[in-house]
This record gives C-alpha cells, sequence and structure tokens, in this order.
C-alpha cells in the first residue's frame, strides 16, 4: 500500500479509500497477544495501524539505545503487522504524552534546564516543555530519531508514514505559555530568528515602535516581556504567533531531513492537539512538502468536564477543524480519535463510539485513527495515571472485546459499504469567515469572537434550510456569501474582503463596523448603544436574543432600512450585496434562523437541506452521481421530519423516523 492524498481524500494503492487506523503501543500490547488483537482489528475492514515510539523507554540512559526487551521490541511489532497485512504509521516523537511521567522525554533529558521551554518574562514554568529548536534539544532529538530510522528503513514496505512529534505547542500552552525561550528562538541574538523575523516583517524598528507603542532601538533590544505589558501588546501577540508557526515549520523541516538522510522518504504528517490549535500551523500547511496535518479529538476526558456522551454541537468544533484543513489543501483526518477513556468512571459505550465516528463523517472527515485500539502494562516507571494503561480501550489490557469495539465495527462497515463517500463533499450555502488572526487568539486558542460565530452563525444555519462552511478569509469563494463579524477585526484581514466584495461577493457584517471596511460599506456611521437585548424588527417580523453591540447614526441614501430596535433604534441596513447589521447573533430559539433564511434567500443562497423538525440537524454530502444526507438526533427523544433534499436539479423528499441519540444516513434517491 502506498499513502498519498490530495485536497479531496487519502489514495491508498492507487485508489481514493477512507483511512482506517487504530492506535497499538507496542511497548503495552502483550507481545504474545499481538497478533490475535491486530487481526480482530484487521477483520474490522481497517487498513492501517498506528504506534508510539517512545524515547523515554528507549534511552532511558543517554547513548544507550533498548530495541529488544520485552515491551521494547519494535522490530517485532512490524514484524507482526506485516505478517497480518498492516501499513504502519510511525509516532517517534520526539514527544509521545500518552500519559508517560516525561511525556515521552527521556528523564536525564530534562536535566538540562537551558533546553526548556519559558515564559514571556524568561521563566521556565513546566519541567516537560522544551523549546523546539534549541540545538541541544535537536543534537540529542537526532542521536535517537537516527537509532529508530534503522529500524524503519528495514520496513519500508509497511511503512508508509512517520509523524513529526505530537500535538506540537500543547505541552506549551496547556502547562503555561508559548516557548520565548531566547536561545531556542534566537531573540536578542542578530541574525537569530527572532530577530531575523522582526527584521524581515518590518525593515525598520521605528515601524515595529510605532505598531508596540515602545521604544527599542533595534530589533536585537526587542524583549518579548516589554512588548507583552505595552500598549500594543496585541500586535506583539500577533505577530509572535505568526513567528511561532515559523519556528513549528523549521521544527518539522528539521525532523523531515533527518528521516530523509536516513532514508526514509515516505509521507509524514501532524496532529494539531484539538480542532482549536489548527491555526497555530497555517505556515506549515504553506511551506511543508510530502506532509499532511489533521488533528486530535476527545470529547471526555474526566468526568468533570462539560460532556458525558457526544452531542449535538460537537458538529461545530469537528466541522471547523475539517473546513479548515481543506482550505489547506488537506484530508481532513482526525489523527488521535477517542475510542476509549482515561477515566474509568466514564464508559465509552458502541452508541457513544458510532455517533462520535458518524459525526465526524458527516462533516466530511476522511481519515481515522482510533486511540487506542488496546493497551496493556506500561514500562516500569513512566506511566503517570496508572501501572496499566488500558484507557477503557475497545480491546481491553486482558485481551477482552468492549462494546465499542462493535460500535468501531459498525462505522467502518458503514464505510466500505459507501465507499462513494470518500469521493463526496458537503454541500454549503454559505460561508462563515474565519479571521486566521482571530482564531489564534494571543495565546494560541481562539477569541470570544470565534465562539458568537459557533453560537451564533453555525447553530442558527444548522437549524435552518442552509448549509455553513467555515472559511478562511484568504480563501473566499465569492459564489457563495460570506457571514461576516466585524468585532476585533485586524486590518491585514480587509484586503481579503475588498477583493471578495471586488468580484462581486455578497457579505453580511455583524457587529462593529471596522474602518478598513469602511470603503466597502460606505459612510455608515455608529454609536454604542446600550439598550437592552429586547425584541427587534427584522423586515417585519419580531426577532429577539440578538446582542447589541451599537446603533447606526449615519447611513446613506441608497441604504434600506432592514432592523429596527425596541425604541426604533436603526440596527440593521442593507443595499445590493451588502447587508451591515450593528448587532451579533446568539441563537437561543428559532427567531434566529428563519432571520438568516430570509437573509441568505434575499442572497440567492442555495439551500441544501429543509427538515420540518428544526432540532433534527442534517449535512448534505454529494458527489457528481450521487447524493446523502446525515441526520443527526442526539437527544433523548424519538423524532419524525420531513427532509426536502436539494440535489441540484431537483428536491428529493424524504420522510425519516430517527431514534434518540443516532446519527444516521438516507442516501436520496
Amino acid at each position: 500500500m502506498m499513502l498519498k492524498f490530495d485536497k479531496k481524500s487519502f489514495i491508498i494503492d492507487g485508489k481514493r479509500k477512507f483511512l482506517i487506523s487504530g492506535d497499538f503501543p507496542f511497548f503495552r500490547v502483550p507481545k504474545n497477544d499481538l497478533k490475535r488483537r491486530l487481526q480482530l482489528f484487521y477483520e474490522t475492514g481497517a487498513n492501517m495501524v498506528s504506534t508510539y515510539v517512545p524515547w523515554e523507554i528507549i534511552e532511558r540512559n543517554e547513548g544507550v539505545f533498548d530495541f529488544g526487551g520485552a515491551q521494547t521490541d519494535f522490530e517485532f511489532f512490524l514484524e507482526t503487522c506485516r505478517e497480518v497485512g498492516f501499513k504502519v504509521l510511525v509516532r517517534p516523537g520526539p514527544y509521545q504524552y500518552s500519559e508517560m511521567a516525561c511525556d515521552g522525554l527521556p528523564e536525564w533529558l530534562l536535566h538540562h534546564d537551558e533546553i526548556l521551554a519559558k515564559n514571556v518574562n524568561g521563566a521556565t514554568y513546566c519541567k516537560t516543555a522544551v523549546s523546539y529548536n534549541h540545538p541541544y534539544f535537536l543534537e540529542k532529538a537526532e542521536i535517537y530519531l537516527k537509532k529508530v530510522c534503522e529500524i524503519l528503513v528495514k520496513y519500508k514496505d509497511i511503512v508508509d508514514c512517520v509523524q513529526l512529534d505530537n500535538e506540537a505547542v500543547g505541552v506549551q500552552i496547556w502547562r503555561g505559555s508559548l516557548d520565548y525561550s531566547r536561545e531556542g528562538n534566537g531573540i536578542g541574538v542578530k541574525g537569530g530568528a527572532y530577530v531575523s523575523f522582526l527584521n524581515d516583517k518590518y525593515k525598520d524598528v521605528s515601524v515595529l515602535n510605532d505598531k508596540y507603542k515602545t521604544n527599542f532601538n533595534s530589533f536585537e533590544e526587542v524583549d518579548p516581556s516589554v512588548c507583552d505589558k505595552a500598549p500594543g501588546k496585541w500586535e506583539f501577540s500577533h505577530d509572535y504567533l505568526e513567528f511561532n508557526g515559523l519556528q513549528l515549520t523549521r521544527y518539522f523541516v528539521t525532523l523531515q531531513n533527518i528521516f530523509d538522510q536516513c532514508g526514509l522518504k515516505c509521507l509524514t504528517c501532524h496532529n494539531a492537539a484539538d480542532p482549536f490549535l489548527l491555526p497555530l500551523f497555517y505556515e506549515a500547511s504553506k511551506n511543508l512538502d510530502n506532509c499532511f496535518i489533521g488533528f486530535d479529538d476527545y470529547y471526555n476526558l474526566s468526568p468533570f468536564w462539560a460532556t458525558m456522551k457526544p452531542e449535538q454541537t460537537m458538529i461545530f468544533r469537528t466541522q471547523r477543524g475539517a473546513d479548515i484543513l481543506r482550505d489547506y489543501g488537506y484530508p481532513a483526518a482526525v489523527l488521535e480519535f477517542q475510542s476509549g477513556n482515561i477515566t474509568p468512571i466514564i464508559p465509552m459505550t458502541e452508541t457513544d463510539v458510532y455517533n462520535y465516528a458518524m459525526l465526524h463523517v458527516a462533516t466530511g472527515i476522511k481519515g481515522i485513527n482510533y486511540y487506542i485500539m488496546s493497551g496493556g502494562p506500561n514500562f516500569e516507571g513512566t506511566g503517570a495515571t496508572a501501572d496499566v494503561y488500558d484507557f477503557s480501550a475497545p480491546i481491553s489490557a486482558e485481551g477482552k472485546l468492549r462494546p465499542s469495539f462493535n460500535g468501531i465495527k459498525k462505522v467502518n462497515e458503514f464505510l466500505r459499504s459507501h465507499e462513494w463517500l470518500v469521493e463526496s463533499e458537503r454541500a454549503y450555502s454559505v460561508q462563515i469567515g474565519c479571521s486566521l488572526n482571530l482564531l489564534r487568539g494571543d495565546n494560541g486558542y481562539p477569541t470570544n469572537s470565534d465562539l458568537i460565530t459557533r453560537k451564533g452563525f453555525a447553530t442558527a444555519l444548522a437549524c435552518s434550510e442552509y448549509a455553513s462552511k467555515f472559511t478562511l478569509l484568504s480563501k473566499l469563494d465569492e459564489k457563495k456569501p460570506l457571514l461576516l463579524l466585524g468585532t476585533h477585526f485586524r486590518d491585514e484581514d480587509a484586503p481579503f474582503v475588498r477583493e471578495f466584495a471586488e468580484k462581486g461577493g455578497k457579505i453580511a457584517l455583524f457587529g462593529t463596523l471596522p474602518e478598513s471596511l469602511k470603503s466597502i460599506f460606505g459612510n455608515i456611521e455608529t454609536e454604542k448603544y446600550d439598550g437592552f437585548n429586547r425584541r427587534m424588527t427584522a423586515w417585519g417580523k419580531s426577532l429577539y436574543n440578538m446582542v447589541c453591540n451599537c446603533e447606526i447614526t449615519v447611513c446613506p441614501k441608497d441604504y434600506s432600512v432592514a432592523v429596527t430596535g425596541y425604541n426604533g433604534e436603526l440596527l440593521g441596513v442593507e443595499k445590493g450585496n451588502l447587508k451591515y447589521f450593528s448587532f451579533t447573533p446568539n441563537t437561543v430559539s428559532f427567531d434566529q434562523a428563519e432571520f438568516f433564511e430570509k437573509l441568505l434567500a434575499d442572497f440567492g443562497a442555495e439551500p441544501a437541506v429543509k427538515s420540518s423538525d428544526r432540532t433534527v440537524w442534517t449535512t448534505l454530502v454529494k458527489t457528481n452521481e450521487k447524493a446523502g444526507v446525515f441526520v443527526i438526533n442526539l437527544f433523548n427523544r424519538d423524532a419524525e421530519t420531513t427532509l426536502e433534499i436539494n440535489v441540484g436539479d431537483k428536491i428529493v423528499e424524504k420522510k425519516v423516523r430517527v431514534k434518540a441519540n443516532t446519527v444516521s444516513f438516507v442516501e436520496a434517491e
């Protein structure tokens, strides 16, 4: 099997197929039962397995590499995979996490304090978070990875993909901060990476000072701890996130070069720690060759997380992750898909696994790596959570099948019996504009504005007949209307929107009207609005629960009134391809769905699926020959709905009974 990919899907042995993989940590699964467990998974229709190769146990003492012990016999694992018929996604790190005591790094390495990541004030904040590009860390990582490659090159016939590190940046952000290590990032050093980045971006330090509101005399003097307290902190944070993306790219290229030098020129990949961290890999997506990026997705790893089972609104986080990956040019893949749970307090049922997987397939996911499929005893002294790493996996640490295994079997059977879905694309009616700057926030996670796009736009549209797509502003399609949030809008994004408008694109802007977009919308002026969020009137109908930011005080005469407030305030205007609303959406009832249906009908948007029961959500997927609808009812009640499916040349009507807590599929015939 040769694994390739394009934007639409993975290509396996020259054919488009779903990538169906599962993680079997070779250092945990008992050798005497490995083959049987792999065969059980193979018989479900899977075509790949993955495994970590933890540096923490392979090089426990510096310079001594152990690949021959009972729990470190990596070649035995690869030989067994070859016998069963599996190709392998190898995840050698340097990081693994995987609930290991040192996150997969050897303990001796972490005694070198100089390699540890630093916060903006230059202080160490975590004993297992390193600065990825620190020379000493890379020196030691290269020695280790070359030892791994000595084995991998013997199995080039089955090693189809190698993962570059694991959940990069996650260990830093979760433990306190992005990395500001001066040595690891070339801060304050002539010719250093950070100094060169600033020089390339601003050319003259006075331009930087004007933006950051600082008083540096040279780029070498730029001190992140000073910038972080300056009035221009937001500008500094945005720039540092861009720099961080370039540093991640350098790190990944360094790892790729190590594999290439060892003769391992296979496909590579990386897994963002969750869908919300994908924007941190934008620079990598533009500059990495022979590599794809996916994300990890978990809905519960603790009794104290907000949800205990897959829920309806989870579709938006997955959808946004899938949409961003497609904008990057990748097939959407979840490289760690939750199929168990670190806490046995929350059972992983057959229904949970099936619904969660189907929810992902409904958003256009074309690859799934179940984490984990089976576990076993931790290597002595390396477990961070238990002596035995069971993870409530579909195949238990003792080798017994759990009900969740049947859920995986059902998912894989569905994908095999609906092979045409791998060619399909999710239909959409309207774009939700996504600013890379807002998605990255000031610390790597999205701002509140991103929450509004999901809670306001996406939820309302899910209850309507119009389907949404989250689209990076740099990837806008002028053939589809655009919903855009003006709050926290950045000037750097304005050219994308102006170009969209110049090409005839239709825009509905909500919230603040940025100065940089006034050339599009004309001389509209607003003032802060302190009124209550009472009833509005939109196109003659009552509208509730919108969040009023301001009211329109000056408006060109060629605009007509669209929305007024409780006391007659002007809150929405429109003309031609432009609509401006001085409030932000907050979907808690069907008023908002009806509002967007009117708005998009005016724009001539093409409906996707109309469900007579608005609480039964749908996604429409199409190829040139076929169409089908995923029907989502993750509430604790059965439902009946009539679907009006737009297949292009006609509307197909289907009456559907959907059981409680199910994601089902209906072909549009």
